[in-house]
């Protein structure tokens, strides 16, 4: 579990850094749904 949680965080942050280079938030909001269907 607390792997799981350290790669939610990686994911998260590597989203940040690209939607910042890209500014890709329809992207950026579209993975953070799958990683929250994937968590329930």
């Amino acid at each position: 579990m607390i792997e799981f949680i350290g790669i939610i965080a990686i994911v998260f942050v590597l989203l940040g850094i690209e939607g910042q280079l890209k500014k890709g938030n329809k992207q950026n909001e579209e993975l953070i749904e799958l990683l929250k269907e994937m968590k329930e």
